[in-house]
């Protein structure tokens, strides 16, 4: 099964085309089947410019093809392989006007189509939270956050981690990379790591020269620069992700878990063991719905535990700003709570939202 890793950032121009490019390459250096996939739908044609290719054909075309012939839909239809290490390409659009052909609830099946051949999925989506965009994050075993060592970018970070945890996305999927790290006048990767609330798995050193000079010649700067600082710096991100597998979360719908009930004695079971249970009328609920609402329970008496509910000032629900913050925290609790509990990432998020 293909690990997906996510490659975001909401600053625009910090440089996460580069480095998803980059870490595919040196991903595939490695003798790992890798399939880059740009869902940028706003920056078109800029990461298929960076390994010197001209797709004809995209993902937009692909899920029409999924939809109306999937026993006769060919993956080198529409998968373009590079010259660097085999590494194969998948462009989201080729234009900017064919976004409305990418829909979101196609994302699952566009990626259990290329599952099956690949080690590794890596995707730019862009920086603009959207439909696309959180229907591709809903798919990531692993998220990797960019930031530049800057104040603007830490602001815009932190922007971003309130929201994914707002979405029930748990902090442990997600990581940072550190671009243009020590460059001059920059905030310390120290400082970086004390404002935001995940961790950095890598630095990225900041050689403009080299990188503007591989951007140019159209191949990754690990091609080109094999021996460079920011090269070594990327063939070490890859070595993390090679050599570190708990570092991608699994992911599993709700149907798959099995969630059971806490064990110990419950209502009614000293008279089913004499054989005099009586039954009552019950809505049907349907399976999943039972499962949802055991892992409701189990993660509310955490929940409770966890924040000390029964030792809060009951004032702090009359003050609205505590009461606001109280909640958020709540939130970004139960996303964590969430994956613990199902021991996995439950890649529907109206499922985590219940």
């Amino acid at each position: 099964m293909a690990k997906i890793t996510v490659i975001f950032s909401t600053k625009g121009g910090v440089g996460k085309t580069l480095i998803a490019v980059n870490l595919a390459v040196s991903l595939a250096k490695e003798g790992k089947r890798v399939c880059l996939v740009d869902l940028d739908t706003q920056v078109v044609g800029d990461m298929a410019h960076l390994i010197g290719l001209h797709p004809e054909s995209c993902m937009a075309d692909l899920m029409g093809f999924l939809k109306k012939q999937p026993q006769l839909t060919k993956k080198a239809d529409f998968v373009v392989k590079s010259k660097f290490y085999n590494v194969d390409f998948l462009a989201g659009v080729l234009k900017p006007q064919q976004s409305g052909y990418l829909f979101p609830e196609r994302i699952a099946e566009v990626f259990a189509f290329l599952d099956k051949d690949y080690d590794y999925i890596v995707v730019d989506v862009g920086k603009s939270f959207g439909e696309i965009f959180l229907a591709a994050l809903n798919q990531a075993n692993l998220i990797l956050l960019i930031v530049t060592p800057d104040v603007l970018s830490i602001y815009q970070t932190k922007w971003a981690l309130d929201t994914l945890q707002f979405l029930h996305f748990p902090l442990d999927i997600i990581k940072i990379v550190l671009n243009r790290a020590e460059s001059l006048s920059s905030i310390s990767w120290q400082e970086v790591r004390v404002n935001l609330p995940v961790d950095i798995i890598e630095k990225i050193p900041s050689e403009g020269k080299l990188v503007n000079q591989a951007i140019n010649l159209e191949v990754p700067v690990v091609v080109n620069s094999a021996r460079s600082k920011i090269a070594l710096a990327f063939f070490e991100l890859a070595a993390i992700l090679i050599g570190n597998k708990g570092i991608f979360m699994e992911r599993r719908n709700i149907d798959q878990l099995k969630i059971t009930e806490e064990t110990g004695e419950k209502p009614g079971q000293f008279w089913e063991g004499q054989g005099l249970k009586e039954t009552v009328l019950e809505p049907d609920i349907g399976e999943e719905q039972d499962e949802i609402l055991i892992l409701k329970r189990r993660i509310h008496a955490r929940l409770l535990d966890s924040m000390n509910i029964k030792r809060l000032d009951l004032k702090v629900f009359s003050d609205r700003k505590k009461a606001r913050d109280l909640k958020d925290r709540a939130g970004a609790i139960v996303s964590n709570l969430l994956v613990e509990e199902v021991g996995s990432f439950i890649p529907s998020q109206e499922v985590r939202k219940k």
